[in-house]
């Protein structure tokens, strides 16, 4: 059903000739000091920075051109430089005690930076070129968790907070999308102009093939026409200006363009989420650990043992369901997408009783009457109050009786602080709730757990013997027992 109501935003949206709101509250928090990093490669050289502009949020942008990015040695330059640059602002943000923040302006700029942290964090010949990468891996592989703060493209974070009347691929544009959200009181006609001439300039990481044809082609092969004839240096310099000429102002745009974006996230009027906090302090929490691995001089590795591989695939999972479930505590059209599609349970509360099991002992127990449609719920299925997660019930049962769906539930957490609700009263559930600690936990687990190493990882082992089992029976009376 949430792709159905996307489906309703974007015609609403193509209607009105600008993009509609997608989320009451702010998915995102905004560093002031947060770095804008602007790079475009050359074309066929998926490792390489053709060009770039770089700066902090509301200033103006350093700009750097490398001439030919094939030439190892002035890549390498521009890379040293770099380097220092990301050194300072990482020191900076261990200095304050937060995480740095990278933006970028759409999703194919996070393809090509994890591309060259991957190339760059095992070079063995230039160690500040392998010091870039190792902090440039730290901003990539965050990408792998969801919520995660550190590395965030400005495409992505437009269209988790607006839709507009186009397709999702065509959203990838920047120019294109920041013009939706502009808008146009003419009309869609009007917009659809503004939305082409847009698209006109590029806005990823590269720049479009007609110009590399006509302009930067001739211009790059005169150069190393030129140095390989053995020009004067002011030759040099002369035709590597004009390739910076060419350059600079696609860089510049792309820049300007990704200020513009970051500066409409924080104008809107936008509440944070609620637990946006926790999802701050876990991302201090990763890059403080990260940058102690690197000062202890652990080198990144190139596979991951089996320790290491339950450790980051438990946080993928756990970073999943905290991060939704956070969404769900405060953003109301999530909320609404959740009824919908059944995530979450919303009714009126009727028959609520205490029924004594013992002294001292008692259970505490309603029905909740919905008039959802879908329902992902079953006999023991664990929900928290969206208002306070820390009062939580079980579903009992659950019946369907001329349109409405009944469901039994068992106060399991809270009886002493929140006791029975009110009859006639309208309650939200949610089927998971934040659990910001659970991950450490789970961690103590995983590392007793492997302590050894598994046989499935041992190479001086074998798989154990099971012992044999006789068939059962009836297959059939065993599954039906597990329902």
């Amino acid at each position: 059903m949430a792709s159905d109501l996307d489906l309703v935003a974007r015609l609403l949206s193509y209607e009105q000739g600008h993009a509609v709101p997608k989320s009451s509250h702010r998915h995102l928090a905004i560093h002031d000091d947060a770095l804008v990093f602007c790079p475009i490669m050359m074309a066929g050289e998926e490792s390489t920075i053709h060009a770039l502009a770089i700066g902090r949020i509301g200033t103006a942008p350093k700009i750097r051109v490398v001439p030919d990015p094939r030439l190892r040695a002035d890549q390498f330059k521009l890379f040293e430089w770099l380097a220092k640059g990301f050194e300072h602002y990482f020191q900076s943000c261990r200095d304050s005690g937060v995480h740095p923040q990278i933006w970028v302006s759409s999703r194919p700029v996070l393809t090509l930076l994890d591309t060259l942290a991957e190339r760059l964090r095992y070079n063995r010949d230039y160690p500040v070129v392998r010091r870039f990468g190792e902090l440039l891996t730290y901003a990539t592989d965050r990408l792998n968790i969801a919520g995660q703060q550190a590395l965030i493209d400005c495409s992505s974070a437009l269209t988790g907070h607006w839709l507009t009347g186009q397709s999702d691929s065509d959203d990838e544009h920047l120019g294109a999308l920041l013009a939706w959200l502009e808008g146009d009181r003419n009309g869609i006609g009007d917009l659809l102009e503004k939305v082409r001439i847009a698209e006109q300039q590029p806005c990823g990481s590269k720049t479009s093939p007609d110009f590399d044809r006509d302009i930067l082609n001739p211009l790059v092969t005169e150069y190393n026409v030129a140095r390989r004839d053995g020009a004067n240096p002011s030759r040099l310099t002369f035709l590597a200006g004009q390739i910076e000429d060419a350059l600079a102002p696609i860089v510049l745009n792309i820049y300007e363009k990704t200020q513009k974006a970051i500066q409409l996230l924080k104008e809107a009027e936008l509440p944070e989420l609620i637990h946006l906090g926790e999802l701050e302090a876990r991302e201090t929490d990763s890059f403080q650990s990260f940058m102690k691995s690197r000062d202890k001089g652990y080198r990144m590795s190139l596979r991951d043992k089996p320790k290491a591989s339950v450790f980051k695939m438990a946080e993928r999972e756990d970073a999943e369901e905290n991060y939704q479930a956070a969404i769900l505590a405060s953003d109301s059209v999530a909320q609404a997408e959740a009824i919908l599609s059944g995530k979450a349970l919303e009714g009126k509360v009727t028959n609520p009783r205490k029924v004594k099991l013992a002294p001292r002992r008692f259970d505490l127990l309603f029905e909740l009457i919905s008039d959802q449609e879908i329902l992902h719920l079953r006999e023991g299925s664990k929900l928290s109050l969206k208002d306070d997660p820390r009062y939580q019930v079980t579903v009992v049962s659950l019946q369907r009786r001329s349109g409405h769906a009944i469901i039994s539930l068992k106060v399991t957490r809270g009886k002493r602080t929140h006791g029975l609700p009110k009859d006639g009263a309208k309650q939200f559930w949610l089927l998971s709730a934040p659990d910001w600690h659970r991950l450490r936990n789970e961690r103590k687990q995983f590392k007793e757990r492997l302590a050894k190493t598994p046989w499935t990882h041992n190479s001086n082992e074998t798989a154990p013997v099971l012992p044999s089992r006789a068939a059962p029976v009836d297959p059939l009376a065993l599954v039906e027992a597990l329902r």
